[in-house]
């Protein structure tokens, strides 16, 4: 205020004046000090924004400054996802919570039940699962044993009427039992059977949800036929399939898929392959059904287990991983399958498998227009540097691709390793990427533009045989 009024003041030199003029410097003040003046007012809403966006320890600061702040920075604090790693922390969490409900925990929305607490912190948990109304995202990590024992703890779990996405790492009959009574209308879960006697039926344990799931990953499952249809779900992750897969139960039961990854435990060279190559012969030889997915945006997985489907569909990026020879000739057949227009390949070089076994994989895959190629020499490989190189060209040579990232470098660091493998390190660092590159665009007509990085130096971006 005191710097407003300054303004009226008479500036120096006008002290001589007039009465008059004096008389109407006299009559403005009094005209000023009648009418409101303007406040500058301070707004907590773009403090409340830029609490948003400070990390954890610059927020705890600035709530300490007004009662406003504390409040709101509680209720971010509440809000945000975090990840609880102790049964100290859990507790902490929850005397904080119940120091102040039902407001506090109103405006809670993650929540991870670690595992190995005591019976004094699982009272705690019933207590807050009690309150929180709110919740939307719940982890449990706890061992089995605790789920048989706490009856209270899982019906607190099952009335949880806002919770969204459940995360559930260790699954048994009992925590089975407990996600089929739940009330809410999940539409995330990430599960694991890997503790179960037996794989289990998705379509079987998680049907409550068929119509609300759009995001699932789970772990050591069956896809058996079935009349349940999950309509909504989106994002398919499966992982642990023991038994190859029959792709119209697949299809019939996920119909709206358009992320797929599907990993198996089967390496190709076991003896237990036999099933898998039936099971593809079945698949190829099944009508197409009207509800098969005919274009999908995003396919990764083990070469074996997408191979065994014989997808028969667009694939817009498939993402896969060799390591064995035997599967060089499975994702010739898979680009077949699955015509990528994005191909992502990681190889791992190794002393089985070397990069003549896989330089034709690329052979009549004309519709993969993008390649996205990782090398990555393992231990004990028989490749040379020199050998890598001109492998990699050779297989590119056979493709008509228009954009390249192509990386050969070490997996990362390295506690043992041979002269061998310090030659070829010590290779792909020194060399150059011009003659690379140049060779590449003499080799491949149809290649625009190409990211190269081999060893450790950093990527180069070379545009080359423009289109005309």
């Amino acid at each position: 205020m005191e710097g407003l009024n300054q303004s009226l003041v008479p500036k120096r030199g006008t002290e001589g004046r007039s009465m008059e003029t004096g008389s109407v410097e006299s009559r403005s003040m009094e005209t000023t000090a009648s009418t409101p003046l303007h406040k500058s007012h301070l707004s907590f809403d773009l403090l409340f924004f830029i609490m948003e966006l400070l990390e954890l320890q610059c927020l705890s600061r600035m709530m300490q400054t007004c009662h406003m702040l504390y409040d709101a920075g509680v209720r971010l604090l509440l809000s945000r996802e975090r990840y609880l790693d102790s049964e100290e922390q859990l507790s902490s969490l929850c005397h904080f919570v119940l120091r102040d409900v039902p407001r506090r925990s109103s405006f809670l929305r993650h929540l991870t039940i670690v595992e190995d607490i005591g019976e004094s912190t699982v009272a705690l948990v019933i207590e807050l699962l009690s309150h929180a109304r709110s919740l939307e995202e719940l982890d449990v990590e706890s061992e089995p044993d605790l789920i048989k024992a706490c009856p209270d703890l899982v019906d607190a779990v099952c009335s949880l009427p806002s919770l969204r996405t459940l995360g559930w790492h260790v699954v048994e009959q009992a925590g089975i039992e407990a996600i089929q009574r739940m009330q809410a209308p999940l539409e995330a879960i990430h599960v694991s059977f890997g503790s179960c006697v037996r794989p289990q039926d998705l379509a079987e344990v998680l049907k409550p949800f068929a119509k609300t799931i759009q995001q699932l990953r789970a772990n050591r499952i069956i896809v058996a036929p079935s009349t349940v249809q999950f309509s909504a779900l989106l994002y398919l992750h499966l992982m642990g399939s023991h038994e190859p897969i029959d792709t119209n139960a697949l299809m019939s039961v996920f119909p709206e898929v358009r992320s797929f990854h599907l990993e198996s435990p089967l390496a190709f060279h076991s003896a237990d392959a036999g099933p898998w190559v039936e099971m593809r012969q079945a698949n190829e030889r099944r009508a197409r059904l009207p509800h098969r997915w005919t274009i999908m945006p995003e396919v990764t997985g083990s070469i074996i287990s997408l191979w065994n489907l014989a997808l028969d569909c667009k694939v817009m990026t498939l993402t896969v991983r060799m390591s064995e020879p035997g599967e060089a000739a499975l994702l010739s057949t898979l680009l077949r399958d699955s015509n990528p227009f994005r191909l992502c390949l990681t190889v791992m070089l190794s002393a089985k498998l070397t990069i003549s076994q896989f330089i034709d994989v690329l052979a009549g895959a004309t519709s993969v227009k993008q390649l996205d190629l990782v090398i990555r020499p393992n231990r004990y490989v028989t490749d040379s540097g020199p050998q890598i190189l001109d492998g990699v060209l050779t297989m590119l040579e056979l493709s008509e691709i228009a954009i390249l990232d192509v990386v050969i470098n070490r997996p990362g660091l390295r506690l043992v390793m041979t002269p061998e493998d310090m030659s070829l390190l010590e290779y792909l660092d020194q060399a150059e990427d011009l003659p690379f590159v140049e060779e590449l665009a003499a080799r491949v007509p149809s290649l625009h533009m190409a990211t190269v990085k081999l060893g450790c130096k950093t990527k180069s971006l070379w545009k080359l045989n423009p289109v005309e």
